[in-house]
């Protein structure tokens, strides 16, 4: 049998070492993340494009750049208090290093996911990007450089690190087991993802999906790694796409 789902569903449920950080403390870096992307939008549309504050429309390359600086900020900020308060390296406290799985393989099933997820905008017959990619049509080079930067390497590092590393771990050794974590670190994921747009139903949905697909890796595989390579590969799916679209 190629699926066995109680192997499966025992390995989800399987528990493991409580981090040394309470949940509280993985919520508030969530919160402080969301609150470095209002700020570092603010920050780079004053230095870079002061029209952006006067007309609300802002350039791509505005938009990629302040949500490059605050993904950088925010992994900084985990990696440090990772290590600090477990008083192990940062790699090894967030459990990014040890996994011994198929890097292709896994690549090759987040691009089946991302292309189930991608169903939902053709449900609702919209393109279905996230906000900082919706303005790349006719945009500079300059900013498809910092788009891809940002969908390929810093949303996949700041997703399995500070999500998948840092606050699922710290949820699943709470009451309600890793199923109730997984869940509950898939909406916070959502929510994060969604504060540009809270009105997009599709991006509500397709934030989900994407979160509890990159969680639900973390917590079967039991590393942190294996969830950051997950995100790599959505990252491509949906750079790829943009490319499709736009270019």
């Amino acid at each position: 049998m190629i699926f066995d789902r109680d192997v499966f569903l025992a390995r989800l449920r399987e528990p493991e070492a409580a981090p040394a950080w309470p949940a509280g403390f993985a919520l508030g870096m969530a919160l402080a993340y969301v609150a470095l992307r209002i700020a570092a939008l603010a920050l780079v549309s004053v230095l870079g494009d002061p029209a952006a504050l006067q007309t609300g429309v802002i350039n791509p390359l505005t938009t990629n750049v302040a949500a490059g600086l605050a993904g950088l900020v925010i992994l900084g900020v985990v990696w440090q208090a990772a290590a600090r308060r477990s008083g192990l390296p940062a790699a090894r406290a967030l459990r990014l290093t040890g996994w011994r799985g198929s890097i292709l393989l896994l690549f090759l099933l987040s691009l089946g996911v991302a292309i189930l997820i991608d169903f939902v905008p053709l449900l609702f017959q919209t393109i279905g990007l996230p906000p900082n990619l919706t303005g790349l049509n006719g945009a500079s080079l300059a900013a498809w450089i910092a788009a891809g930067v940002v969908t390929v390497i810093v949303e996949p590092l700041v997703r399995a690190i500070l999500f998948a590393g840092l606050l699922y771990p710290a949820l699943a050794a709470g009451p309600g087991g890793n199923i109730r974590a997984l869940l509950l670190a898939a909406l916070v994921f959502t929510l994060v993802q969604v504060v540009d747009n809270p009105a997009d139903l599709v991006l509500w949905l397709t934030s989900f999906l994407a979160g509890g697909y990159l969680i639900g890796v973390r917590a079967h595989q039991k590393s942190t790694g294996a969830s950051l390579w997950a995100a790599v590969g959505l990252g491509l799916f949906t750079l790829f796409k943009t490319v499709r679209l736009f270019l």
